[in-house]
C-alpha cells in the first residue's frame, strides 16, 4: 500500500502566525525565485533534501543544490528542502504540536519518502537529531516503521558515519547524482511490489548494491582495552566492504542550471559553477581531497554554458570557479580570459574561492579583476614553516607565497588573506611562530610593491582536527590547551612588531571545538550516545561559536563513555597503531589502506609526494580499485559564443556579443558598424600559466546619467510580507538583471544599479503601495518594464503600476499612509474604548526596540484619522470621529487616470488583492471570507482602519497597536497584528491620503 497517497495539508496556515514571533522569519516560507512544486499525486518517490544548519548556510550548499534539480527534473519524482529551525521556531513549533516541515509546500516532513540529510560537518549532529525529533520520526532506526521516511545521509562527513549509526538507515559514499537516482528507482519498484518484506525488504535491496551502507546490517565487536575487534555484517545481503560512488564524464551532469535565489541573505551569494572534482595534490590533512579522488574536469564550453545560463536563471553577479583547488584546472588560463571576455562590461565578476598559492599568476590575476570589481584573495599555506609544509605534503615555499602575493600587490589588490592550521603533527612553537614571519614578509612585500602604507594581512587560523581516510587518520590529535596556548605566542609575537604588527589582523578560533569535531570525526558508534545525550541536554547549533558549549560535551562525554573505560582524550589525543581497526575501515572510498600508512610514515620523514595529474602514479589505488581515471584537459573544446543576452554595464543594453570568444566583449553598436574585434591573445604556456607585465589599474570610466527614470508601484503580499526591505532590495537588483532591463549604473570600481527606494514597510506588514525608482540607459515602455518584471520577481511581489518619474525629489509626496489592522477575535467594546480615548489623548507614549536599542517616542502625533472596520467608511462606534474615505484607486485591469500602466503578473489575480488581509494565502484557497481565519480565529476577528503620517521617528501602525493595548489590557491576549498598507501619498482633507503621481 503507497504511503501518503493523498497530498498531506500544508501547515503555514499554522505556522503562519508564529513567523511573527521568530526572528528572520522569511527563511522559513520558501517562495524563492526557480523553486519547483511540483504535485504530490502525480510522484512515484518523494524526496525532503536537508541540510542540518541554518537556512543562509545550508541553502547555496552545492551539493544540494545540484540533488535539488536533478532529482526534480525526473517526471515522477518530487525533491522539496527542508533547513534546521533555530530555537525561536523549535520552541514554537513543540509548543503548537507542529512538525518540521519542507518549505516548498509546508508538508509535514514525515510524510516524504525520503529524508536526504547532506552532512557538510560533524557538529551539526545535533541539529540532525532535532531535525528528527521535530518530524516525529523515531531516533533510532531500528524503531522506524513503515510509516516513516527512510533517513539517507550523504556528504563528506558520511565517510565514516557510525557516530550516527543508530539514527540512519542508510549512507551514501561519494557522489550523488546516481546514488539518489539508484534509490529512487529502487524505491519505486519496491512499491510498486506492494513492498516486500516491509522496509527491511528495501533496505535488503539497497545492501546488495554493494554501494548502499546500512549500517543495522552490521555488528561491532570490541576489544577489552575498548578498541574494535571487528566490523561484520549480519545478514547475507551485506557485503564486507561497501564502495564510494564516484562520476565520470561530469560534462554530461551540468548542474545546477537553475539554482534557487534566496530572499533571506546566505554566506555566499553568487553562481558557482563546480570547473572539476576531486584532487590528487595529496595534502595529507585534507579529506575532501582524499576520499573525491580521481580529479575530473569539466570542459571549457559547458563551464561557459553553465556560467551563461546560471547568470540568466538567477541575476548573480559573481560566478564562483568552484573545486577544491580552482587554480589547478588544466586551462584555468583560457577558462578566465574568456569568460572575463564574455563578462566584459556587463558588471559580472569572477572569483576563485579556492586558490592554490604556487597556481596563481599576474595573468590570473589580471582576468579575475577585468572588470574592476575584486572579491578577497584568500591563499593557504597550511602550515608556518617550510618544515611543516613538507610533513603535510603542502608543496609550497615561502618564495612561492612571497612571489605570488607580489603578483597579487602589483594587479591592485591591498589586501591578503592567509590560512593556516595549528596542532599540526610534528608541529612545533617555532613552526607555529614562522607564521608571524611569513605575514610580515607579505606587508613588506606589498609596501615595496605599491609604495603604499595601506597593505593589510589578515591570518586566519584553525585547529587541526585528524580525518579518517586521510595519512593523519592515525595521528594524535593537539589538545585544546595546547592548542590556544601556541595561538596565544603568535597573537603576542605579531602585537609585539613595531613595523608591521599593526598591519597583520590575526583571527582563531578556541580550540575546544576542534576537540569535539576530533571526537565526532573519529568516532564510532559508541560516540552515537554521546550526540544523542548533548541534544537532549539542549545542544543545537554548535558549529556555531554563541550556541555551542564545550562545557556540555564534556559532561556528557564522560557520562556515556566513563562506563566503557572510554573518555574525550581516548578519542582524540590518543595515537592509533597500524594494526587497530579503525570505525571506518569497511567504508571503502578507493584509497588503499597501506598506502595511507605508508604516507604517514612519509610524513614524519617529511618526505614529498607528487601531483600524479602532472608527475605520474602515487599507487594510491583510487583508479584500479575503482575502475576510473583522471579525466583532465586540454579538451581543444574553446567556450562557445554566448546564447543569451548579456546586460551591459556600461549601456545598460542586452546585447549578443557577435561570434564566440574573439567578439566578446564589445557592444553590439560597434560590431554592428564594422569595427573589428580583439584578436584572441596567444597562449604559449598552454593555458596554464601566462605570465605578463603588470598594467596600472585604470580608473574606470566615468557612467552617463540615466537617460530615463521610473517610478514603480509595487504589492507585497501574503508570505512576501515577512521579507524585510533589505531581502526585497537585494532580490529585486537580480530580478532587474533577470528582466534584462538596461539598468543605469553609478560610476566606480563596484558600480550598482540607479534604484531609489521610499518608506519601505516594516517587516511582517503587507503593502498594495510601495514605490521605488529605477533609472534606464535606454528608453523602454513603462507597461513593458512593468510586464518583464512581473515575469521573475519572487512570488508575492509584483509590480502593479509604472509611471516616468517627476524627476527631483519624487519622494516629496509620498507624506502619509493609510493602513488595515487584523487584530484577531477581541473585544469589540473594549476596542471601540482604547481607540476613543488614544485619540481624545494629547499624546501616547510607546517604546519599540531597534538595532540602537530601546527608543521611545510619541504614537499619536502621528495619527491624522482612524476608525474601527476594514475602511474609514466602516465606523462603528458613534464615539469615535469621523474620518474621511479611502482615495480611489486605479482599476487593476485599465490604466489609471494617473498615468500608471497598471499591469498584473500571471497567477496574481484581483483575489489576492481582494481577500481579507489578515487571512494566508493558504486559508484564502481553502476556506470562505466568511469561514475561519487564520487557523481558529472566528469570523468576528476585528480590525482597525488608519492614516498615519510619515513622522519623525517614523510612527509605523504596530506602534499604535501597542499604545492601543496599553490602554486596554483586554486588547493584550491574542496573535500579532496583521498590518497591510492601502495607499500612500500626500495627506488631504479629512485624513484622506491622496494619489502620490496624479495627472
Amino acid at each position: 500500500m503507497r504511503r501518503h497517497a493523498e497530498a498531506p495539508e500544508s501547515l503555514f496556515s499554522r505556522l503562519e502566525p508564529l513567523l511573527a514571533e521568530v526572528a528572520r522569519p522569511v527563511q522559513y516560507v520558501g517562495g524563492e525565485a526557480n523553486a519547483v512544486v511540483k504535485p504530490w499525486s502525480q510522484a512515484a518517490v518523494r524526496w525532503c533534501l536537508m541540510y542540518p544548519d541554518a537556512y543562509e548556510v545550508g541553502q547555496p550548499n552545492q551539493g544540494l543544490a545540484v540533488l535539488y534539480e536533478l532529482l526534480n527534473e525526473q517526471e515522477d519524482i518530487l525533491a522539496e528542502r527542508s533547513f534546521a529551525v533555530w530555537p525561536d521556531l523549535a520552541r514554537l513549533l513543540r509548543q503548537h504540536g507542529l512538525p518540521q516541515f519542507s518549505l516548498e509546500s509546508h508538508r509535514p516532513v514525515k510524510a516524504y519518502d525520503f529524508l536526504g540529510v547532506s552532512l557538510g560537518s560533524e557538529l551539526g549532529y545535533t541539529n540532525f537529531l532535532e531535525a528528527l525529533d521535530l518530524a516525529g520520526i523515531p531516533l533510532q532506526a531500528a524503531s522506524r516503521t513503515d510509516d516513516d521516511p527512510f533517513v539517507v545521509v550523504g556528504g563528506h562527513v558520511a565517510a565514516n558515519p557510525e557516530p550516527i549509526a543508530d539514527y540512519i538507515d542508510v549512507a551514501v559514499l561519494g557522489d550523488g547524482e546516481k546514488a539518489v537516482l539508484d534509490l529512487s528507482r529502487a524505491f519505486a519498484d519496491w512499491q510498486a511490489a506492494g513492498r516486500p518484506d516491509g522496509r527491511t525488504g528495501l533496505l535488503d535491496v539497497l545492501a546488495r548494491t554493494g554501494q548502499m551502507y546500512v549500517p543495522q546490517f552490521y555488528d561491532v565487536s570490541y576489544l577489552g582495552d575498548g578498541r574494535i575487534a571487528s566490523v561484520t555484517p549480519n545478514r547475507p545481503s551485506a557485503p564486507p566492504r561497501v564502495h564510494k560512488y564516484t562520476l565520470s564524464n561530469l560534462d554530461a551532469w551540468a548542474y545546477p542550471a537553475r539554482p534557487l535565489v534566496p530572499l533571506a541573505e546566505t554566506v555566499h551569494e553568487r553562481y558557482s559553477v563546480e570547473i572539476f572534482r576531486g584532487c590528487t595534490r595529496g595534502c595529507r590533512f585534507c579529506q575532501a581531497g582524499m576520499i573525491t579522488r580521481p580529479v575530473r574536469e569539466r570542459s571549457l564550453d559547458v563551464i561557459g554554458q553553465m556560467a551563461e545560463q546560471g547568470l540568466a536563471a538567477t541575476g548573480y553577479e559573481e560566478v564562483g570557479l568552484l573545486s577544491l583547488s580552482s587554480a589547478d584546472h588544466s586551462e584555468i588560463g583560457p577558462l578566465t580570459r574568456s569568460l572575463a571576455d564574455r563578462f566584459d562590461s556587463t558588471n559580472v565578476s569572477l572569483s576563485l574561492p579556492s586558490t592554490r598559492v604556487d597556481a596563481f599568476n599576474i595573468d590570473l590575476a589580471g582576468e579575475l579583476s577585468r572588470n574592476g570589481r575584486r572579491s578577497g584573495l584568500t591563499f593557504a599555506p597550511e602550515g608556518g614553516s617550510e618544515r611543516l609544509r613538507r610533513v603535510i605534503n603542502k608543496n609550497v615555499s615561502e618564495d612561492d607565497l612571497i612571489a605570488t602575493v607580489k603578483a597579487a600587490f602589483q594587479a591592485g589588490w591591498r589586501q591578503i588573506k592567509l590560512y593556516f592550521m595549528c596542532g599540526l603533527p610534528t608541529e612545533s612553537d617555532d613552526d607555529v611562530l614562522a607564521i608571524a614571519d611569513l605575514a610580515f614578509r607579505v606587508i613588506e612585500t606589498g609596501r615595496q610593491e605599491t609604495g603604499r602604507r595601506d597593505i593589510g594581512c589578515t591570518v586566519s587560523i584553525g585547529g587541526f582536527v585528524p580525518k579518517p581516510h586521510t595519512p593523519f587518520q592515525w595521528a594524535p590529535q593537539a589538545s585544546a590547551d595546547q592548542v590556544n596556548r601556541r595561538l596565544r605566542l603568535l597573537k603576542e609575537a605579531v602585537r609585539q612588531d613595531k613595523r608591521c604588527g599593526q598591519a597583520v589582523k590575526v583571527r582563531y578560533h578556541d580550540g575546544r571545538p576542534g576537540l569535539v569535531e576530533g571526537l565526532l570525526a573519529r568516532g564510532d558508534r559508541r560516540v552515537g550516545r554521546v550526540v544523542e545525550a548533548v541534544w537532549r541536554s539542549g545542544g543545537r547549533f554548535d558549529g556555531w561559536s554563541e550556541h555551542f558549549s564545550f562545557e556540555r560535551w564534556t559532561a556528557c562525554a564522560e557520562a556515556e563513555l566513563a562506563g566503557q573505560g572510554l573518555s574525550l582524550d581516548w578519542y582524540t589525543v590518543r595515537q592509533r597503531d597500524r594494526s587497530e581497526v579503525l570505525p571506518w575501515d569497511h567504508l571503502d572510498v578507493g584509497l588503499d589502506r597501506d598506502w595511507l600508512w605508508d604516507d604517514w610514515q612519509d610524513a614524519a620523514a617529511e618526505v614529498e609526494v607528487p601531483d600524479c595529474r602532472w608527475e605520474g602514479c602515487s599507487d594510491c589505488g583510487v583508479c584500479p580499485g575503482l575502475g576510473t581515471c583522471v579525466e583532465i584537459g586540454p579538451s581543444g573544446r574553446p567556450l562557445a559564443p554566448p546564447r543569451l543576452p548579456l546586460v551591459s554595464a556600461k549601456s545598460g543594453v542586452a546585447v549578443r556579443s557577435a561570434g564566440g570568444p574573439a567578439g566578446e566583449g564589445k557592444d553590439a553598436a560597434s560590431l554592428a558598424a564594422g569595427e573589428s574585434a580583439p584578436a584572441a591573445r596567444p597562449d604559449p604556456a598552454g593555458g596554464r600559466t601566462r605570465q605578463e607585465a603588470p598594467k596600472p589599474r585604470a580608473q574606470p570610466p566615468q557612467q552617463p546619467p540615466p537617460v530615463q527614470r521610473l517610478v514603480l508601484r509595487y504589492a507585497k503580499r501574503g508570505r512576501a510580507r515577512f521579507a524585510s526591505h533589505r531581502d526585497f532590495a537585494r532580490a529585486f537588483e537580480r530580478a532587474l538583471r533577470r528582466a534584462f532591463l538596461p539598468m543605469a549604473y553609478s560610476s566606480g570600481f563596484n558600480p550598482h544599479p540607479r534604484i531609489s527606494w521610499a518608506n519601505p514597510a516594516p517587516t511582517g506588514a503587507e503593502s498594495e503601495a510601495e514605490y521605488v525608482e529605477i533609472g534606464l540607459a535606454d528608453r523602454i515602455s513603462p507597461a513593458v518594464a512593468a510586464a518583464a518584471l512581473n515575469q521573475v520577481l519572487p512570488a508575492g511581489f509584483a509590480v502593479l503600476a509604472a509611471v516616468p518619474s517627476p524627476g527631483g525629489a519624487w519622494t516629496t509626496p509620498l507624506t502619509a499612509s493609510e493602513w488595515e489592522i487584523g487584530l484577531g477575535p477581541v473585544p469589540t467594546a473594549a476596542l471601540a474604548s482604547a481607540l476613543g480615548r488614544f485619540l481624545a489623548a494629547a499624546e501616547a507614549r510607546v517604546s519599540r526596540l531597534t538595532k540602537n536599542g530601546e527608543r521611545v517616542f510619541d504614537a499619536r502625533a502621528a495619527v491624522a484619522a482612524a476608525t474601527l472596520g476594514a475602511g474609514p467608511g466602516e465606523a462603528i462606534s458613534s464615539a469615535l470621529p469621523p474620518a474621511a474615505g479611502r482615495a480611489e484607486e486605479p482599476s487593476p485591469d485599465q490604466s489609471g487616470g494617473d498615468g500608471f500602466s497598471v499591469l498584473r503578473p500571471a497567477g496574481f489575480g484581483k483575489e489576492d488583492a481582494d481577500r481579507p488581509f489578515w487571512q494566508s494565502q493558504d486559508e484564502a484557497e481553502t476556506r470562505s471570507a466568511q469561514g475561519r481565519r487564520r487557523g481558529g480565529e472566528s469570523a468576528a476577528s476585528s480590525s482597525l482602519w488608519l492614516a498615519l503620517r510619515h513622522s519623525e521617528p517614523l510612527v509605523r501602525p504596530d506602534d499604535v497597536v501597542t499604545a492601543l493595548r496599553l490602554l486596554e489590557p483586554a486588547l493584550a491576549v491574542g496573535p500579532p497584528a496583521r498590518l497591510r498598507r492601502l495607499v500612500q501619498g500626500p495627506l488631504g482633507a479629512g485624513g484622506r491620503v491622496e494619489d502620490p503621481f496624479g495627472a
